[in-house]
């Protein structure tokens, strides 16, 4: 290998151990600060930002963040390890989900922010049950109690600085879980799903301000005061001001109202006249309606939820419908991975650390997102037929999509095993009832499926496929990135 010597002295082969390069996030006195836009430049902005349009904007904060939500609350959660359902490991995990002191839709509920703010941190807090280490709870911690991020020399995540009066030292990473979206150069924040969004939504909600406006003009009528004969126009004179508070003052409503005093002598020109004038064509207020509905459709758009659109205005065909519905759901599992492998990672595998045991092996997996077409499922069991040995995680799957009744892993085996000894006992009847056994009784009692074995056999090979299926999967990931690097 050829060795290069760089400006500091130190040789290429010794500098391969320590990071090289910049990530394109400017870090400017521990703000990050990766837009260029001020509205989300860093933090706070971005927080306040996203508040706004998740909090005042009924079709982000009302249909989409609950059609986010409910979605994914639907789903049905679980640990699975590749030793098997008698990993002592996975009892551990699943002992320590029951000892939460919140409930994990609650969890789920705080954690489905992070599609719109880019982010969501958790800070975790263990008990001490018997001889292990267990969850307690994952707290979550408001994104407008965030002041900046620590990082260290190479670019890492160290804490997490809060408002002083909340938490004045900084909370160390490893008692942080962090869901975003999106890397977005290693940058803590991830990037919100509201960000191409938020052009629309400006110029939308600036509209219905003026339409508002314009409503109330339209309907009140604009109001003209002519002032007296010998009353006073100029900058700060009392007549003035009277003028304004007259104009500012009228509302059509049961109390509205404007009181003229009498004339102060001969004439019309000596009293003051209130008149209401058009406010414009009807037309204008058409032609604002149907551009906030461009710029509502164009934010529906950009965060995959157009079909919300359709369902609102009642024109579009069934096929456009089911496609944006289909490409909703896409989103909505990848949100849901997002969340299992970074708990898998920063939740799980902590766990299995502090209590001194191996880490990788157990994952938090789920059940798809949103409506699942049962009629595949069905076609698919009746074309299979006996071609495929079920594994009791197969069959959890399968009570989730179709709605069924929850079973465990546990329950499912001890199931099984009652109904192979039943099994087994009826073919010990049948030897005993018939000493003549006949040849082809025979080869049916000593068939692999028939024998003393049989179960520990068909567990082996459920062992053996989930196996090959795990290796099967890598291969194909490794050549799909394979594929795109090239």
């Amino acid at each position: 290998m050829e060795i290069v010597k760089y400006r500091n002295g130190k040789s290429s082969a010794a500098a391969l151990t320590q990071g090289i390069g910049a990530t394109s996030q400017r870090d400017r006195f521990h703000i990050v600060q990766d837009d260029f836009l001020d509205d989300w430049k860093d933090l706070q902005s971005k927080t306040k930002t996203v508040n706004r349009m998740v909090k005042n904007g009924p079709l982000i904060g009302g249909a989409v963040r609950l059609a986010f939500e409910m979605s994914v609350r639907q789903v049905d959660w679980f640990f699975t390890s590749d030793r098997g359902s008698q990993d002592r490991d996975l009892d551990l995990v699943e002992r320590s989900f029951n000892n939460l002191s919140h409930s994990w839709n609650d969890h789920i509920s705080d954690a489905m922010l992070m599609p719109f703010y880019g982010w969501v941190t958790f800070s975790n807090q263990y008990e001490r049950v018997g001889p292990d280490l267990l969850w307690r709870k994952f707290k979550f911690l408001q994104h407008d109690t965030h002041q900046w991020w620590n990082f260290s020399d190479d670019g890492g995540l160290e804490s997490l600085q809060q408002t002083p009066y909340l938490w004045a030292d900084p909370i160390p990473v490893d008692r942080l879980l962090i869901y975003r979206l999106r890397n977005n150069g290693g940058n803590p924040e991830g990037e919100s799903i509201l960000r191409p969004a938020w052009i629309p939504f400006y110029y939308g909600s600036s509209l219905e301000e003026v339409r508002a406006i314009g409503y109330e003009r339209h309907a009140a009528g604009m109001p003209k005061v002519r002032m007296p004969m010998g009353a006073d126009g100029s900058t700060g004179s009392d007549d003035l001001a009277q003028a304004k508070q007259i104009g500012r003052n009228i509302r059509v409503d049961e109390q509205g109202a404007v009181i003229i005093p009498p004339p102060l002598g001969e004439g019309e020109h000596m009293a003051w006249d209130v008149d209401l004038m058009s406010a414009g064509n009807a037309q204008v207020f058409m032609a604002l309606n149907s551009t906030i509905g461009e710029y509502d459709q164009k934010v529906l758009m950009s965060v995959l939820a157009q079909f919300i659109i359709l369902a609102i205005n009642g024109v579009g065909s069934q096929a456009k419908a089911e496609t944006d519905v289909s490409f909703f759901t896409m989103a909505v599992d990848a949100v849901a991975d997002s969340i299992g492998e970074t708990f898998t990672k920063y939740a799980v595998d902590r766990l299995l650390k502090l209590n001194g045991r191996e880490t990788g092996h157990i994952k938090l997996e789920h059940s798809p997102a949103g409506d699942v077409d049962t009629d595949t499922f069905i076609e698919l069991i009746k074309a299979t037929g006996g071609k495929v040995n079920w594994t009791p995680e197969d069959e959890i799957q399968l009570r989730s999509v179709f709605g069924m009744p929850e079973k465990t892993v546990e329950e499912i085996e001890e199931v099984e095993d009652e109904n192979e000894q039943k099994r087994q006992a009826m073919a010990r009847q049948f030897n005993d009832d018939d000493d003549d056994v006949d040849q082809n009784t025979a080869m049916y009692a000593s068939a692999p499926d028939n024998a003393p074995d049989a179960y520990q056999r068909r567990r082996m090979e459920r062992s053996w496929l989930k196996t090959m299926e795990k290796y099967l999967k890598s291969q194909k990931n490794r050549a799909i990135k394979g594929a795109k690097e090239l």
